[in-house]
C-alpha cells in the first residue's frame, strides 16, 4: 500500500538528497545558534522556540514547490507532505494567537494529512464516501461555532465572517452531492477544496518569515547604519513585502491553486497559459505577462528612487559628510531620473513603437508652447532651486514681509509654512524673480535689534550699564559676536538707544526678544530709569490774559477736534501739555 523507495532511486537522486540534507542541517544549525537573538525579534520568535519544525519546513517546502521540474517519487512526495504539514501546523501554533484562525488552520492541516495516508492506502469507495461525508458535517458543525464565536466577539472583520459562511454553504454543497448520488462531483469538490486550502496554509507562514527576513534586513543587519533609511524602514519594509506578496500569489499560488482543482496539468502550464493571453491596442499587441511586467518595472522603479538616493547620499556610504540641501536636490534629481527611466522600460516592455512617442512629445511641447508657458517657467524655476539652492528645505525665509518655514521644494511649487501654522503654495517662479531674504543661507546665526527710549535727563551711561547688564540674564544670546548698545537718536519725547545682541536660531528671534523686554523692564524699575511717552508743548504769545485764556480754549478746542479724527485724544501713550 505503500511503497517505499529502493536503493536505486536514492543512487540517481543522491545529490539532490545530499542537497536536502545540508540544507537542513545548516538551517537548524544556523537557527540553533542564534536562537537568543531571535527570541528577541517579533517576526522569528517561533523558529528559535520550534528549531527542528523550522528547519523541516524550509527544506521540504522548496521540494513541493518545485516537483514540476524536479519530480519526486510518488510515495515519498506522501512522506514530504506529511512532514511538511506537521511542522506547517507545529510553527503556526506559535504565529497566529487568533483563536478560530489557528483552530481552523491545524484543522485543514490534519484533514489533509489523513486524507493523503487514505489516498496512498487505497481506501474503499463506500469508506471514502463516508469519510467525506463524516468530515463534511464535522467541517460545517466547526464554522458554524466559529461564526458565531466571532458575532459574538465583534473583534473579527466582516469579510471573515462573510467567509466562514461562503465555506458552510460550499460544504453543504458536498453533503447534498454525495447524497444525491453524484459521487464524482462530491469527491471533486471536496479534494480541490481541501487541496487549495492546504497550500494556502504554508504560504501564509512563508510569507509570515519572508517579512520578518526583510524587517531583519533593514532593521538588525548593516542596512540600519545608512541613516537616511532609517525613517522610512518601516515603509519600506512593507512595500517590498506587499512585493513578495503579489510575486508569490501571482506566480506560485494561483497557479498551484489551478492546478488543484485540475484546470491545468501542473503549475507551469497553468502559468504560461495564464499569461499569455493577449488583446490588442490599435496595432499594439499587449499580453497580460506584459501588462504584469510592466506593473512590476513601475513598482520597482518607485521603490527603487525611495531607497537608492537615501543609500548613495548616506554620509557612511560615501565616507564624507554633505550639506542637507546638496542631498535633498541631488535625491530629487536621481528620484526623476530614475521615474523617468522607469517610465520609458514600461512602455518599451508594452511594446510602444517611440517613433509614435517621439511624435507625442513633438506635439506636447507645441502644446507647452502655447498654453503651459507658467508650468514650464515654473518647472525651469524648480530645477534651478535645486541645483543653485539659494532656498533649500528647512530655512527661515521673508516674503513679503512674512516669516515662513520651506516645507518641500517641488519643481513646480515650493510648499511654505507661516509662524500663524497656515501653509502657502507659492510658484518656484514667484521665488525666482521676486526678492526673497533668506535668513538662514549659510547659518541660522542671526542679529536682532530691541530699539529702547528712556526719559530726557536720563543718565546715559547708566542706560547703556543696564542694558549691557540687562544682557547677561538671557542665555540664548551669544557672547561672540559681542552684544552693543547704540545711542541712536535725540527723539521728540525720548532718548533712543538701540540694543544689538545676536542668538543662535533665528526662530527664537521673537522669543527672546520678549524676554529681553521683560528683563529691562524690570532693570529699569530698579535703577529709576524712566521710560517715558510722547509730550507735545504748546506756546501762546502776544495776547493778554482773558485773550489768551480764550485763545487758549480756542487752540485746545481746536487742537482736540484734530486729535479725535486723526486718532485719539489724550489716550494714555500722550500727556499734552499747554502752556499759555
Amino acid at each position: 500500500f505503500f511503497p517505499l523507495p529502493d536503493s536505486q532511486y536514492f543512487a540517481q537522486h543522491l545529490w539532490s538528497n545530499l542537497l536536502r540534507v545540508f540544507i537542513f542541517v545548516m538551517v537548524f544549525a544556523v537557527i540553533y545558534l542564534n536562537r537568543e537573538n531571535l527570541k528577541e525579534t517579533k517576526h522569528w520568535k517561533f523558529l528559535a522556540e520550534r528549531p527542528v519544525s523550522s528547519a523541516l519546513f524550509i527544506t521540504i517546502l522548496p521540494s513541493l514547490l518545485f516537483t514540476t521540474y524536479f519530480p519526486i517519487l510518488e510515495s515519498l512526495l506522501v512522506v514530504y507532505k506529511i512532514v511538511g504539514g506537521i511542522s506547517c501546523i507545529w510553527l503556526l501554533e506559535r504565529v497566529i494567537k487568533q483563536g478560530w484562525q489557528r483552530y481552523a488552520i491545524n484543522t485543514v492541516m490534519i484533514i489533509y494529512i489523513i486524507t493523503e495516508i487514505f489516498e496512498t492506502i487505497g481506501l474503499p469507495p463506500p469508506l471514502e464516501r463516508l469519510y467525506i461525508l463524516l468530515v463534511s458535517l464535522i467541517t460545517i458543525r466547526l464554522l458554524l461555532r466559529w461564526a458565531r464565536q466571532s458575532l459574538a466577539a465583534q473583534k473579527e472583520p466582516d469579510h471573515y465572517i462573510l467567509l466562514l459562511r461562503g465555506c458552510v454553504a460550499f460544504f453543504v454543497v458536498i453533503i447534498i452531492a454525495e447524497l444525491w448520488g453524484n459521487v464524482g462531483i462530491a469527491t471533486y469538490l471536496f479534494r480541490s477544496a481541501l487541496l487549495s486550502m492546504a497550500i494556502i496554509v504554508p504560504y501564509i507562514l512563508l510569507i509570515h518569515i519572508i517579512y520578518g527576513s526583510l524587517h531583519w534586513f533593514f532593521f538588525a543587519s548593516p542596512v540600519w547604519q545608512v541613516k537616511l533609511l532609517r525613517s522610512d524602514a518601516a515603509l519600506i519594509v512593507q512595500r517590498i513585502g506587499f512585493l513578495f506578496i503579489v510575486c508569490i500569489v501571482s506566480f506560485a499560488l494561483l497557479p498551484a491553486i489551478l492546478v488543484a482543482w485540475e484546470l491545468y496539468n501542473d503549475v507551469q502550464e497553468a502559468t504560461t497559459s495564464i499569461y499569455s493571453y493577449t488583446f490588442n491596442i490599435g496595432t499594439v499587441h499587449i499580453s497580460l505577462s506584459k501588462i504584469i511586467a510592466s506593473a512590476g518595472i513601475l513598482y520597482c522603479t518607485l521603490l527603487t528612487s525611495l531607497i537608492l538616493p537615501k543609500v548613495l547620499l548616506d554620509e557612511g556610504v560615501r565616507g564624507r559628510p554633505i550639506a542637507r540641501g546638496v542631498q535633498q536636490s541631488i535625491g530629487k534629481l536621481m528620484r526623476y531620473v530614475i521615474i523617468f527611466i522607469g517610465i520609458i522600460l514600461v512602455f518599451s516592455t508594452l511594446g510602444f513603437d517611440f517613433t509614435n512617442i517621439t511624435i507625442i512629445l513633438s506635439a506636447f511641447s507645441i502644446g507647452i508652447g502655447f498654453g503651459l508657458q507658467g508650468i514650464v517657467n515654473n518647472f525651469v524655476s524648480g530645477l534651478i532651486l535645486l541645483f543653485e539652492r539659494p532656498l533649500t528645505e528647512g530655512d527661515t525665509v521673508d516674503i513679503n514681509g512674512s516669516m515662513v518655514h520651506i516645507n518641500k521644494i517641488g519643481l513646480r511649487s515650493t510648499i511654505v509654512r507661516t509662524f500663524d501654522g497656515a501653509d502657502w503654495i507659492i510658484p518656484n517662479a514667484d521665488l525666482i524673480n521676486n526678492k526673497v531674504t533668506n535668513w538662514t543661507l549659510t547659518n541660522r546665526v542671526v542679529r536682532i535689534r530691541i530699539p529702547v527710549g528712556v526719559a530726557y535727563g536720563s543718565d546715559v551711561s547708566l542706560v547703556e550699564e543696564t542694558l549691557m547688564a540687562c544682557v547677561k540674564e538671557q542665555q540664548d544670546i551669544v557672547k561672540s559676536p559681542a552684544p552693543q548698545v547704540r545711542f541712536m537718536n535725540l527723539g521728540d519725547s525720548s532718548l533712543d538707544f538701540e540694543l544689538r545682541v545676536w542668538i543662535q536660531d533665528v526662530d527664537d528671534g521673537l522669543r527672546v526678544k520678549s524676554e529681553m523686554y521683560h528683563i529691562i523692564e524690570q532693570k529699569f524699575r530698579e535703577q529709576n530709569i524712566v521710560i517715558p511717552f510722547p509730550q507735545r508743548d504748546l506756546h501762546v504769545h502776544g495776547l493778554d490774559n482773558s485773550a489768551g485764556l480764550s485763545a487758549g480754549t480756542s487752540a485746545v478746542r481746536q487742537e482736540e477736534q484734530s486729535e479725535s479724527r486723526s486718532s485719539a485724544v489724550f489716550d494714555t501713550e500722550k500727556n499734552d501739555r499747554i502752556d499759555i
